[in-house]
């Protein structure tokens, strides 16, 4: 800062400068602070929506899942459909429509969410619905042989878009972040949940036809199934960086029952309808069978989707925890700069004030420093003349005690008589206060400090020894003369 510039500005001016600034830094960091946790919570807050937008999105594709799978083969039976059926697939399609709904409304928020794809595959499976319901209740001749393949491929366009509409929300996720790998996770059991049902439906399909299988159908199941390999290594690849070992036990149970229980079973089926022998798997122990490798991925979705939005409402939880302490601090910063201001203004800056105005009410500034500087400067340069006062009236003080010293030594030393004596008009004697007279010479030598030595005046002396001196006078001439 310039020197001139601190020098003839005023010490308000000064003090307040040096405040604001230091406060102002402060605030300004604050400030940054409180901007930086409201966006690390808006955040926070967008991963928990775009979270619970995920799970509703995976929850309506396991619903659809089972529905393609079970009226799949409902629409290939060769019997009327069960009532038991008939409210499993109407239970799965009420759950569906209303997480796809939810989702639906949120992602209709979000750019490059799939929503207008999402929305039309929905659409056009709801027209799929009306017709296969209106063709099961068809007899058995009569009904449409090619609707079982128009439906299975209009709900797998469903739960692609839906599939799409998932990595698209995993695509805000910020890069390395634990929710977007939950939610991969979850993607890839999705997936994994359409490609298996779609094997299990398959073979579901050509055991309740009792077709013999031909190449383009075991060309299509082998094809699924290199896909389920490759998922459940992706799967517990994603796994191992949740770090929750009792989630790998669980994917670990549930592989092992795909590969080792549902599997065998249906190569078996496969096997018995290539060879045109009698089936040693019915159809119902084929379904039930698949079940549990159907519903243990549906689980493990659910808990990839549970544990990405706790995470997700945990971090928000934690964001706001930091937006309100940075806040707060925000606000004790101004309340500290507004007390420091005060503090400084009835402390500092109006003593000096009432100082600065009474020195020039006393007109103890030099005049070269009177507007020259501040009020500092004018109270220094004030303090330097009255300090130079003193000093030149104290050595004034020191010269006039040594005066007075020499005259109380002098007075001291000489007596001063006064007024009028009575003093004999002719012997010459005085009488002092107590009557008596006195010579003139006891009389000063008491009342001064003067004393006396006897002479004689030439008045005196001829008054006196006039005669003895004409005598020796006309003798020395005589002498004189006769030599």
């Amino acid at each position: 800062m310039n020197r001139n510039l601190l020098t003839h500005s005023s010490i308000r001016t000064v003090l307040f400068s040096v405040l604001l600034i230091l406060g102002g830094w402060g605030i300004v960091g604050s400030l940054l602070q409180v901007y930086s946790s409201y966006q690390h919570y808006r955040q926070s807050e967008n991963l928990s929506e775009w979270s619970l937008l995920a799970e509703e999105l995976l929850t309506a594709a396991q619903h659809i899942s089972f529905e393609r799978g079970r009226t799949t083969v409902v629409l290939r039976g060769t019997t009327t459909i069960p009532a038991s059926d008939r409210a499993f697939i109407d239970k799965r399609r009420a759950l569906a429509d209303s997480s796809l709904k939810t989702a639906l409304d949120g992602l209709v928020k979000l750019p490059d969410s799939g929503h207008s794809e999402l929305q039309a595959q929905w659409d056009n499976l709801q027209r799929f619905r009306m017709e296969a319901d209106r063709n099961a209740e068809q007899p058995l001749p009569a009904r449409d042989a090619g609707l079982p393949d128009r439906w299975f491929g209009a709900a797998t366009d469903l739960l692609q878009a839906i599939q799409s509409s998932v990595e698209a929300l995993v695509g805000h996720f910020p890069p390395g972040d634990q929710n977007a790998r939950l939610s991969l996770l979850a993607a890839a059991l999705l997936d994994l949940r359409v490609t298996s049902g779609a094997e299990a439906s398959v073979v579901a399909q050509l055991r309740a036809t009792g077709r013999t299988p031909d190449n383009a159908h075991l060309l299509h199941v082998y094809q699924l199934r290199g896909k389920e390999d490759q998922l459940w290594h992706d799967i517990e690849r994603l796994a191992s960086y949740t770090r929750a070992v009792e989630f790998q036990h669980k994917i670990k149970k549930v592989k092992n029952h795909h590969l080792s229980v549902l599997r065998p079973l249906q190569n078996q089926t496969i096997a018995d309808l290539t060879t045109q022998t009698a089936p040693s798997v019915s159809l119902q122990k084929l379904t039930v069978a698949s079940v549990p490798t159907l519903d243990g991925i549906a689980e493990l979705m659910t808990l990839a989707t549970d544990k990405a939005r706790r995470d997700a409402d945990e971090g928000m939880s934690r964001s706001r925890n930091v937006l309100v302490r940075n806040s707060l601090v925000l606000l004790m910063g101004f309340l500290v700069l507004i007390l420091s201001l005060r503090y400084v203004l009835c402390s500092i800056i109006s003593p000096l004030e009432h100082v600065d105005r009474e020195v020039r009410r006393l007109g103890a500034i030099p005049p070269s420093h009177n507007d020259a500087e501040n009020e500092i400067d004018r109270i220094s340069a004030a303090t330097i003349a009255l300090e130079k006062s003193l000093c030149d009236r104290a050595e004034a003080e020191a010269k006039l005690r040594q005066t007075i010293e020499e005259l109380q030594t002098a007075f001291e030393q000489i007596k001063t008589l006064k007024g009028f004596l009575p003093i004999c008009a002719s012997c010459k004697k005085i009488r002092n206060d107590k009557g008596y007279w006195e010579q003139v010479e006891s009389y000063i030598t008491s009342h001064s400090d003067a004393q006396f030595s006897h002479g004689i005046c030439p008045d005196c002396v001829q008054q006196l020894y006039g005669d003895l001196l004409s005598k020796k006078t006309s003798t020395s001439i005589d002498s004189t003369e006769k030599t």
